[in-house]
Order: structure tokens, then C-alpha cells, then sequence
């Protein structure tokens, strides 16, 4: 036997969630959300700058690598770089840059030579000579206080 009137009980229930869903876009007085709110903070703003800043400096903003570049990544002080890139035999360069203010530390591990060197973070460019075929460990961490954006590069040299 078929019964319309269930049907109709279960289509109201879509209607109100989507109801539900899209009124809360608009505020409390009914009005859209203003256009600040879907905008950019400073920080934010500032941040893309940066990163823009440090990607230009280490030439990762031009698209063509040549055939010797092996990784690279930006990321914020804050987080820090982490990374344990996977280098075979052979001589590499990793490139540092940060941006932003106060100061990180450099921390490359390799076995039994560890190297610990100050990055500020003035948008200078550092490198440093890597050997392929061993286990590295790269991390850059901020100070305390440290702000903005860092990024490395590795080079097969």
C-alpha cells in the first residue's frame, strides 16, 4: 500500500537542515556578514609577504628548477623546519633563508657530526654543504619571540 503522507514527514527534515545551515551566514539582524569578516587579517597578509620574500630569494618563485634541485619547503618560525631528506651519494647544498623578526637555530644531524648554526631572520641567505649516502636530520627552530616565515632548498652540487 503506498503512503504519501510519510513521505511528506520525511521531506520537511532536508528543508529545515539546509534552512539551518545557510542562516547562519547571515547575523543575527538578518544582514550578510560584512566584508572584513572574510578578510585577510594583518597577520595573515604579512605572512604571505614573507613567504613570498623568502620563495623569491631562493629561487623556488621562478618555476624551473634546474635538473640539481632536490626538495625545498617554506614553513612558519613558529612550527619550524623538520625534515630528513632522502640524499644519495654525492655532494648537495641546503639553502636557508628566513623572514620576519628575531632569530632561528639550525640544527643538521648527521651521523656523529651534528652542526648547530644562528639564522636570523633578516631574510639573509645561508647554505650549508651536505654529503649524500648518510641519514641527515634537518630542524630549524625559532627563538623565543622569533615571527615569520623560513624556507630551505637542497641542491645536488
Amino acid at each position: 500500500m503506498y503512503r504519501p503522507l510519510r513521505v511528506l514527514r520525511i521531506a520537511p527534515a532536508p528543508v529545515l537542515l539546509l534552512t539551518a545551515c545557510t542562516s547562519q551566514a547571515a547575523s543575527s539582524d538578518g544582514t550578510a556578514p560584512s566584508p572584513s569578516a572574510t578578510r585577510p587579517s594583518g597577520q595573515a597578509t604579512q605572512e604571505k609577504q614573507l613567504t613570498s620574500q623568502v620563495e623569491t630569494a631562493l629561487g623556488l618563485t621562478t618555476g624551473a628548477h634546474s635538473g640539481s634541485f632536490v626538495e625545498s619547503g617554506v614553513e612558519r618560525v613558529s612550527e619550524g623546519i623538520h625534515t630528513r631528506p632522502e640524499l644519495t651519494d654525492g655532494a648537495y647544498r641546503l639553502s636557508l633563508v628566513c623572514a620576519g623578526g628575531g632569530a632561528a637555530t639550525t640544527v643538521i644531524t648527521a651521523p656523529g657530526t651534528p652542526t648547530t648554526k644562528r639564522l636570523p631572520c633578516d631574510q639573509s641567505l645561508d647554505s650549508e654543504h651536505l654529503t649524500g649516502g648518510r641519514s641527515f636530520r634537518i630542524d630549524v627552530v625559532g627563538a623565543p619571540g622569533a615571527t615569520g616565515v623560513v624556507a630551505w632548498r637542497i641542491d645536488r652540487t
